[in-house]
């Protein structure tokens, strides 16, 4: 089963040493998530690397009766706003860029078309972007949507355009944290 989240149980219920291989990704953009591969410590935490996989397993129910699919939050269209963006909608495909997207915007959801792209997150933000840059853009609701993604593509296009396997995941009884390593082997938090 995937999970967005590693459950903190499963790190209570491993020795020391034991190593913890687990599906990680997105409910609503499975293509953006990986396998994580933690070594539990004797402290109580888990870390390590990501390993890349586009494809996964089924997503983790919320509840037994429904299924494990996406549940997104209503979005209002009485506001269309537009504009141009030079990042297209296939940035939501591109292993690692999806990851940092993901990470940037827990919740979201992706619904592809044929030459576009809706993307909604739970607090009723939306945007809907054309395949290729120079992109039009439609968005509404809370936020401009869509310049978080430029954002997250910039990061990533600073850093050297990496890969999943350039980000590792620690998981301790209150936080799940993902950092990318650095070429000289420094960790820094994911979206500094």
């Amino acid at each position: 089963m995937a999970h967005e989240h590693v459950p903190y149980a499963w790190v209570e219920q491993t020795r020391p040493g034991g190593v913890i291989l687990a599906d990680v990704r997105p409910r609503g953009m499975t293509w953006a998530g990986a396998l994580a591969r933690l070594t539990v410590t004797g402290d109580g935490t888990a870390a390590g690397p990501l390993i890349p996989a586009p494809w996964g397993f089924m997503s983790t129910r919320r509840a037994v009766d429904r299924p494990g699919i996406p549940e997104t939050a209503p979005i209002d269209t009485s506001v269309v706003l537009a504009r141009t963006s030079q990042v297209g909608d296939a940035a939501l495909r591109t292993p690692g860029l999806s990851f940092l997207v993901w990470q940037r915007l827990p919740g979201i959801t992706a619904f592809p078309g044929k030459d576009r792209t809706r993307i909604v997150t739970p607090d009723g933000a939306w945007a809907t972007v054309t395949r290729t840059a120079p992109a039009t853009v439609e968005y509404g609701g809370p936020t401009d949507l869509w310049q978080q993604v430029e954002e997250a593509h910039a990061w990533w296009t600073a850093h050297g355009r990496p890969g999943v396997a350039a980000f590792d995941l620690t998981v301790t009884p209150d936080e799940q944290r993902i950092r990318y390593r650095l070429p000289d082997g420094e960790q820094v938090d994911l979206c500094a």
